[in-house]
């Protein structure tokens, strides 16, 4: 009888974490690059920002939602990555944890450049320049915020795809294509912070390799445990 509840436990926890994964993956993809990207990596963002005030408060409020979704993939997959390597288990669980929260910080800081192009979007010439100052300022640490949570990320989702490696938890196949995957991205981070630009292309496989993933957990749900 209790093998079956852990059994039926573990089943939803697999489909929950499936679920989650392809949320957090298409909320990314939606905010990133159609709503903040273009909005806030422009020359004139703040006019950009002004004309679009409604649809960046959505990206800001789905981009927290997806920060708490990962913050619960961590938590669900505490007891399934505990067996493994604990204290490797306890440091994803603190990434996501981090990542959130600068999450929260960059979310601020995308809501302080609404309330700049808001006055800026009323034409006081005195004001102007000043304030493009200030969107400036506020636009880089936003790109520096953006990037830290991606490097982050990359460190959370190296844990995520060594620790489901040695469980066998999902296939190889996928675990270890997720590891190669996140170096890629990783490099992508690296060049665009040393000014080389951003290789977007190198941001595809990570995506595939956590939709294949997902899909993987919704549908099959973990395998056995290697380690007890």
């Amino acid at each position: 009888m209790i093998n079956k509840i852990q059994m039926e436990t573990n089943r939803n926890a697999a489909k929950i974490t499936g679920l989650l994964l392809l949320l957090h993956f298409a909320i990314g993809v939606v905010i990133n690059l159609f709503i903040l990207g273009p909005l806030t990596f422009t020359d004139d963002n703040l006019a950009s920002i002004s004309g679009n005030a409604q649809q960046l408060i959505i990206a800001v409020l789905l981009y927290l939602i997806s920060g708490v979704m990962y913050v619960s993939i961590a938590i669900i997959l505490l007891p399934i990555f505990k067996p493994v390597n604990q204290r490797l288990a306890l440091m994803f669980f603190g990434f996501s944890l981090i990542s959130f929260t600068i999450i929260t910080l960059d979310s601020l800081g995308i809501l302080t450049l609404l309330s700049i192009s808001k006055e800026y979007a009323k034409g006081n010439a005195v004001d102007t320049n000043y304030l493009k100052t200030l969107g400036t300022v506020f636009s880089a640490v936003r790109m520096w915020a953006h990037l830290l949570v991606i490097l982050i990320g990359c460190v959370s989702l190296f844990l995520f795809y060594y620790l489901f490696y040695r469980s066998k938890r999902i296939p190889g196949i996928i675990s270890a294509s997720g590891l190669l995957s996140v170096l890629l991205m990783l490099t992508a981070v690296l060049i665009d912070i040393f000014g080389q630009g951003l290789y977007m292309f190198l941001f595809l496989p990570a995506g595939l390799v956590q939709i294949a993933a997902a899909v993987w957990l919704m549908i099959k749900g973990f395998n056995k445990p290697s380690v007890e």
